[in-house]
């Protein structure tokens, strides 16, 4: 099946991804909605867990957020278990993606990474000290947009809260795009990043740092979706 764009007339499949615009007796615009909500959709879609796919609406908080601009404008998504954080964040990429292309002429590079898996493909890859090792570093800490999802729910160690604080720090000082979720608040989370044997290591407190200086927080509230999914 295929429908009409509905800026530029153009035919596009919605049948199949990625989406393909067919562009039938006509130019699309790089302007066109249709076109980027579609583009969007196939470049997100690939990066995101499976439950993520499709994820396009924002809560109202984060309706006018851009990625495009002062590196403050990360966002951290806290709440209690299945309220949709993981949602929001696949929502905020999708958008985010659109708004980069419209602002700059070209698509961005994102990431998705759940902490306990990127903190395992970080130690395979200092394992293999290679070309190709440093330039996955190097994607990692200058991707234009990157999803660290469920930050805390690992767990924590000297070596875990250290690779942690550098990749914050990292996209930090680069003024980089990073969209955090965690089930714990930003007090709670700096508290249990920080070892309780040791309070001359401050490792949680300029983890969480960071992250309040250059995100925006918004609590994601409401039912566990997967109970009510489950019923």
């Amino acid at each position: 099946m295929t429908e009409e764009c509905d800026l530029c007339s153009g035919n596009y499949t919605v049948d199949d991804a990625p989406w393909f615009l067919w562009q039938q007796g006509a130019t699309c615009q790089p302007h066109c909605d249709t076109m980027l909500a579609h583009q969007a959709t196939s470049a997100i879609d690939r990066i995101v867990p499976p439950r993520q796919q499709g994820a396009n609406q924002l809560l109202p908080e984060l309706a006018d957020w851009t990625p495009v601009g002062p590196g403050d404008n990360g966002v951290f998504l806290f709440g209690d278990v299945g309220r949709g954080k993981s949602y929001q964040a696949a929502a905020l990429l999708r958008a985010g993606w659109m708004q980069w292309v419209r602002a700059t002429g070209s698509a961005p590079s994102v990431q998705w990474w759940q902490i306990a898996r990127l903190l395992q493909q970080i130690r395979s890859t200092m394992n293999r000290d290679t070309k190709d090792g440093r330039e996955w570093f190097t994607s990692l800490y200058d991707c234009s947009m990157l999803v660290l999802d469920d930050l805390g729910a690992e767990r924590v160690t000297d070596w875990t809260r250290e690779q942690v604080l550098l990749v914050i720090s990292e996209r930090y000082d680069r003024g980089a795009v990073t969209i955090v979720t965690s089930n714990f608040t930003l007090g709670d989370l700096a508290a249990r990043l920080t070892p309780t044997d040791d309070p001359a290591n401050p490792g949680g407190k300029r983890i969480v740092s960071r992250i309040a200086e250059a995100s925006r927080r918004v609590e994601v509230v409401g039912p566990d979706r997967r109970l009510a999914a489950s019923k």
